[in-house]
């Protein structure tokens, strides 16, 4: 032990001392282009089941307000981009959750002269690392406080579509996260995403088994609700047993509280353990309550750190695409190029409006593709930082190595005959013969012989 910790890099000391200084690994395993391919691929299907889905009678696209996909807000009308109808968009466009909404100016200027201004947006790109969070959050919440059965409905359908998809290629990245972690190489994306759709129904059932304990709290205090219909007594026992309500209600925030915090855990779970449901469900709770002051400090952590590594993607791309409008703006004129958009900006309110050309579209879609790349990022570093947490949580309250993971079982070769007479003899010594070796490995040298 001494002489390992003799040999021992400052960076592995470091880390053996404060492992959560492994959060720091996230920007460049999530910028591995297999986990940022699952990642658009991931938005780009939720995507097209949002716009599948709002042609459904009980959605809310429906409506004429809906369609207009604003709100008023203090008399002005304003986009809703976390808002149930907004997120029926495309990954690269503004209103997709995760998407740089807002456009910061990101100007070389107020790096080299003004780089206190950049504090609030820092804590703007916090917010939208979370945006994966909340697209199951969001419609949970939905589920809980609707008001009609067509709320209700839409709530669901979100919710659902929304932990599919991501229990496939959120659970993908998780799990090709955890190999590397636990240094056991990068699987192929086929293998990534058949471990995440063998274990699609645990990972569901992770998150969906608190659904049952929610009904039943929640059925015995709508009952004591419907107490109160009866005529004369009604109210007075409602009252009586209000208390009873209560106790429900508080063991109902409790379950909601922590599937909120823990069904991203959950998912990690499954990519790194292979489990079932219930251990999902019982590892995330034991970790998020036993160990609350040091999630709490791993998320702290990992938003500052991604949110800091965000806005220096979002501030790169924005120089890149502008070097590139000024150098196509240098080849074929500034008016042809602003004219050259599908819409121009800074056009004079009155002048008529011009014609989008083709290669207007076309510049505009791979401008838009290119921004993309922003959106699928959060979702990529997302998978990723919630892996590592489940790693630093798993070692501080079970202390399991990190190096520890999941592998499934060899199958044995069924092909030919058994081995039978000497063959099989033959073939039982050489496999006594690996035993012994490797238990002689283990166990050091052998009897007699000096270990120097």
């Amino acid at each position: 032990m001494l002489e390992e910790q003799f040999y021992e890099s400052s960076t592995a000391r470091w880390k053996r001392e404060l492992p959560w200084l492994r959060l720091f690994r996230g920007f460049r395993i999530a910028m591995d282009f297999r986990k940022l391919l699952l990642a658009f691929a991931g938005t780009v299907i939720f995507s097209i089941g949002m716009l599948i889905f709002t042609t459904l009678p009980y959605s809310p696209h429906t409506t004429e307000e809906a369609k207009l996909g604003r709100a008023p807000l203090r008399g002005i009308d304003v986009p809703l981009p976390y808002d149930d109808r907004a997120i029926a968009a495309w990954p690269w466009d503004s209103d997709f959750p995760g998407a740089p909404s807002g456009r910061i100016p990101y100007s070389l200027m107020y790096v080299l002269y003004e780089p206190w201004e950049y504090v609030v947006p820092v804590v703007y790109q916090a917010r939208t690392l979370l945006s994966p969070w909340r697209v199951v959050v969001e419609p949970a919440r939905g589920v809980m406080f609707s008001m009609t059965w067509a709320d209700f409905a839409w709530a669901w359908t979100k919710l659902l579509w929304a932990l599919v998809v991501w229990a496939v290629f959120g659970g993908a990245i998780a799990r090709i996260a955890a190999l590397e972690l636990a240094g056991e190489g990068v699987p192929s994306l086929k293998e990534a995403i058949e471990h995440s759709t063998r274990y699609l129904l645990s990972t569901l059932g992770g998150v969906l088994l608190p659904v049952v304990g929610v009904a039943l709290f929640w059925g015995v205090a709508l009952g004591i609700g419907m107490l109160g219909l009866i005529p004369g007594i009604g109210p007075f026992l409602t009252g009586l047993f209000y208390f009873v309500s209560v106790i429900c209600g508080a063991i109902l925030a409790l379950i909601l509280i922590g599937v909120a915090a823990c069904w991203p855990l959950m998912y990690a779970t499954i990519a790194v353990e292979g489990s079932d449901a219930f251990d999902a469900l019982s590892r995330s709770y034991s970790y998020v309550f036993g160990r609350p002051w040091y999630g709490l400090w791993i998320t702290i952590v990992s938003l500052v750190y991604g949110a800091i590594l965000l806005l220096f993607l979002h501030g790169a791309m924005f120089f890149a695409h502008s070097l590139a409008d000024h150098a196509t703006a240098g080849g074929m004129g500034e008016v042809a190029n602003r004219q050259l958009w599908d819409t121009v900006p800074y056009s004079e309110p009155d002048a008529p409006p011009l014609e989008t050309s083709v290669g207007g579209r076309l510049r505009a879609a791979w401008a838009k593709g290119f921004m993309a790349l922003s959106t699928v990022f959060v979702y990529s570093y997302f998978w990723v930082a919630v892996t590592i947490a489940y790693f630093l949580l798993r070692h501080a309250e079970d202390a399991t190595p990190f190096k520890k993971v999941y592998w499934p079982a060899a199958e044995p070769v069924g092909s030919g005959p058994a081995l039978s007479g000497m063959a099989a003899a033959e073939y039982r010594e050489r496999q006594a013969n690996e035993a012994a070796a490797v238990s002689g490995v283990a166990g050091g040298p052998p009897t007699g012989v000096a270990p120097g």
